[in-house]
């Protein structure tokens, strides 16, 4: 049976702010889990994706996997570290977390998809920005692009990509 996931997010996290840097602390990980709009995510599996929003775009810079609930391992010292270097390297803007996951009272995500769903999203999100900050799963990747679809980089789709996009609901 197929894994039926949805997103939510995206949701901002609080950080401190010296100067012109940006630091994600481990009381501003302790706290993103004490907001209402969160709280029913602690526990869940799936996978999330850690982004910078700047203007009215978003820049994913981070995926992982939560097999354990994402609380648990959203932010662990070497996410935020991660984290904290997105937010040096990129300069301005918000971080914020999207979360794919079960929806309801659903929880679990079977290890197989997680695996799959993270290599993918990790595809995607690195063909977004080349800067991403996961080494997992960057190896071998693929060389070849479809313009206007898969992989092409800046510069608005033809016609003949965006019919090809809908027809195959990408």
């Amino acid at each position: 049976m197929p894994s039926d996931l949805f997103v939510e997010g995206p949701f901002a996290i609080d950080f401190e702010k010296s100067g012109s840097a940006k630091r994600i602390r481990k009381s501003d990980g302790i706290e993103f889990w004490c907001y209402d709009d969160v709280a029913h995510l602690r526990r869940k599996q799936g996978c999330y994706v850690f982004a910078i929003r700047a203007g009215k775009g978003f820049t994913p810079w981070y995926v992982g996997q939560a097999s354990k609930g994402f609380e648990g391992e959203t932010f662990t010292y070497h996410k935020r570290d991660h984290y904290n270097d997105a937010l040096f390297r990129n300069g301005a803007g918000r971080p914020v977390l999207f979360f794919v996951t079960p929806q309801g009272n659903h929880r679990k995500v079977p290890t197989r998809d997680l695996n799959q769903m993270e290599k993918e999203l990790i595809q995607f999100a690195i063909a977004r920005n080349p800067d991403l900050c996961n080494i997992m799963h960057t190896r071998n990747l693929p060389r070849w692009t479809i313009h206007g679809v898969i992989r092409s980089g800046p510069g608005a789709p033809g016609a003949a990509a965006m019919k090809f996009r809908k027809m195959m609901r990408m």
